[in-house]
């Protein structure tokens, strides 16, 4: 197979189909079979959400505050029992 991206500088795509995104944008990847089938997909590269880990180490306390190890998810205790926690500020 052979996959082609229409527009690298949004997306690159490696000889076995893996996509990485390089800017915002849409683009489509071709893949071409050796019996000369084709598929067209069309790919939106969106802009990254917050950095959750860098939130979470300049604002937040281990004392009612956690980060999953990837960054994924941002959990914070909303316990009134527990610690009260310094006001947070978010800034997109």
């Amino acid at each position: 197979m052979k996959w082609e991206s229409s527009n690298e500088s949004i997306v690159e795509v490696d000889n076995n189909g893996l996509l990485r995104g390089v800017s915002e944008g849409t683009c489509d990847i071709s893949v071409i079979a050796s019996n000369g089938k084709t598929a067209v997909c069309s790919v939106t590269v969106e802009p990254a959400g917050p950095d959750l880990y860098d939130i979470y180490t300049k604002y937040c306390d281990s004392g009612y505050a956690s980060v999953a190890a990837d960054g994924s998810y941002l959990s914070i205790d909303t316990d009134a029992a527990a610690a009260a926690p310094p006001s947070l500020t978010f800034l997109l």
